[in-house]
């Protein structure tokens, strides 16, 4: 397996025991109750269930803050010393500050440690189709794809896309730059899928897919074409 450590946020929404499956880890976000400061902890260590639940429920004022560089330091510094580099998968930047603070992190870490990679991706992502792309990632670490590699796979599909509709003069890029990781996701992992007809497959257990929001169509074109 290709050495390297994936890291997402706690916008993922990944359970501790699926973490554990699949070696991943995750940045703290911050959680501000009536100004009282907690992490945004996905093993419930910090406050329970109910406790969070009943903050809401009294109305109390409930914020979360971005990841701290010295967040991203902490759990970075010990793996590069290690050996081992990382790739961070981001909740998008249309929601969070995240992924700038971890590039201020990666040019101080990189000062020290210049011979080591550190990739931030923003992913355009967040909750459950941030945790699906980040098991995915890890899968394909698995698959022995390495950090550039897994960089790749979702910015060349980006590119494929703004080159489409640039050259049809038509068509909408937001959207489908915003459906990237899942339909990669979905048709490069998830998904059986029977290219050329061949009566010596079961051909009929094949997936089917529906696309209901026409708009993004770039990004399944794409998909198909790879």
């Amino acid at each position: 397996m290709a050495k390297y450590q994936i890291f997402t946020d706690s916008s993922s929404d990944l359970s501790t025991e699926t973490r554990k499956q699949y070696g991943i880890e995750y940045f703290y976000f911050g959680l501000v109750v009536d100004g009282n400061e907690y992490r945004a902890d996905l093993d419930w260590k910090e406050y329970s269930p109910e406790e969070f639940y009943g903050w809401l429920s009294a109305g109390k004022k409930v914020k979360t803050t971005q990841v701290s560089m010295e967040e991203v330091i902490s759990k970075v510094r010990p793996l590069f010393e290690k050996g081992i580099d990382v790739i961070y998968l981001a909740c998008s930047c249309k929601l969070t500050g995240s992924l700038n603070l971890f590039m201020l992190a990666r040019e101080q870490l990189l000062e020290e440690f210049p011979e080591r990679k550190m990739i931030g991706v923003e992913t355009l992502t967040s909750a459950y189709a941030l945790g699906l792309l980040t098991i995915d990632a890890s899968k394909k670490q698995k698959e022995g794809l390495s950090i550039e590699e897994l960089e790749k796979c979702c910015l060349e599909t980006r590119k494929n896309i703004i080159k489409m509709v640039y050259n049809a003069q038509s068509g909408h890029i937001g959207g489908s730059l915003s459906a990237v990781e899942i339909m990669t996701v979905l048709f490069h992992k998830c998904m059986k899928l029977a290219p050329k007809w061949d009566k010596d497959k079961d051909f009929n257990k094949r997936d089917r897919f529906v696309l209901s929001k026409g708009h993004v169509s770039p990004v399944y074109y794409c998909n198909l074409a790879q």
